[in-house]
């Protein structure tokens, strides 16, 4: 396939102070075999040599187009300004962070996955999370395309996995959902791509193409390590998603089940964590109705022994579950099931049981 047949793709990097690392997932997107990227890089007023690393690919093979933030933004409002920067011309767009990588063959095969099946609206691949050993991703390798019902389902239930800053996304996505990214969540591409998935189905590569980097000052290691936020995404998620993925009912028992599982965590922070930990998740399940809250606390704390004594249902069934799966427990933090989350977008606790 040549430049002028292939449809353009951009890869989106927001990047802040990002020199440690921004030399090499930059090199990683002039290596792509594919004939016709655009790189799309938003600096957000780095302080850093993030400037000087940017101007030594100012004439690189694949173009790199760098705008830079008059002031430091907050990051869902910068991502939300990176994707902006999409070139209109561009069929499919993914984001990069400035410290991810991914394989030279990266953008060739999503872009042939779902150039050949269009009813795919998101494509993920098999990925090395934290730089480790391939992750289970729990996606059937006899198929590459999943309604995106059953994909949101699975991910919420832990028998699926979606990494959604290592996804190719259609372009046109950009036009129907503005802002693209909703910051109220951390999980905020994860919403996305669950949104999209409303409208749309999952594909997959299953060879492991991108690579998701560890060090200590990456957002789950900063962020996400001292507010616990992950945990509440969750909850957020559910609220919005759970109906749609399990059906009405179960969506509710779902929502209602992890809730007890967070408000254990609360009262176990309330306890052995910094108050203002305990107040920030407070404020996340408080009702406006006070007596409302306490009872819900009482009756989070009442479903560990009632679940024991086999007088609640522990969990929700979850169709099209994969076997194997790790049950949540709310004595880990946030989930038992390795890797934990990475910046950004989150592989959320799986829906089951907890312990004490």
């Amino acid at each position: 396939m040549t430049s002028s047949e292939a449809p353009l793709v951009a890869i989106v990097t927001p990047v802040y102070n990002g020199a440690p690392f921004l030399a090499e997932t930059m090199s990683a997107v002039q290596a792509q075999r594919y004939p016709n990227l655009v790189h799309v890089v938003l600096d957000n007023a780095s302080t850093d040599a993030t400037g000087e690393i940017l101007a030594q690919f100012r004439h690189a093979r694949v173009p790199v187009r760098v705008t830079r933030n008059a002031r430091t933004l907050p990051i869902g409002e910068n991502w939300n300004a990176a994707v902006a920067l999409v070139p209109e011309e561009a069929k499919y767009f993914r984001v990069l962070c400035a410290d991810d990588l991914m394989a030279p063959e990266f953008v060739a095969r999503l872009v042939d996955l779902a150039e050949r099946r269009p009813e795919a609206i998101a494509v993920g691949c098999g990925l090395r999370h934290r730089q480790a050993e391939p992750t289970e991703t729990y996606w059937e390798a006899d198929r590459e395309v999943f309604p995106g019902r059953e994909a949101v389902r699975r991910v919420l239930s832990g028998t699926g996995l979606i990494i959604a800053h290592q996804v190719i996304f259609r372009r046109s996505v950009l036009d129907v959902r503005k802002p693209f990214f909703d910051d109220s969540l951390d999980a905020f591409d994860t919403d996305a791509c669950f949104d999209l998935l409303r409208f749309g189905d999952w594909g997959f590569v299953h060879d492991v193409l991108a690579t998701t980097r560890d060090h200590p000052e990456t957002r789950s290691r900063t962020f996400l390590a001292e507010t616990r936020m992950n945990a509440s995404d969750h909850l957020l998620l559910l609220k919005r998603y759970a109906a749609f993925a399990f059906g009405a009912d179960a969506g509710g028992d779902a929502i209602r089940q992890y809730r007890r599982v967070y408000l254990r965590k609360v009262l176990r922070w309330r306890v052995a964590a910094p108050r203002s930990l305990y107040e920030r998740h407070l404020a996340v399940v408080k009702d406006d109705d006070e007596r409302a809250l306490l009872w819900q606390f009482l009756d989070a704390v009442a479903d560990w022994p009632l679940t024991r004594l086999g007088l609640r249902r522990p969990r929700p069934p979850a169709p099209d579950s994969s076997p194997g799966a790790t049950p949540a427990s709310d004595a880990d933090e946030p989930s038992p099931t390795a890797p934990q989350p990475p910046s950004g977008p989150l592989r959320t606790p799986p829906l089951a049981q907890d312990s004490a």
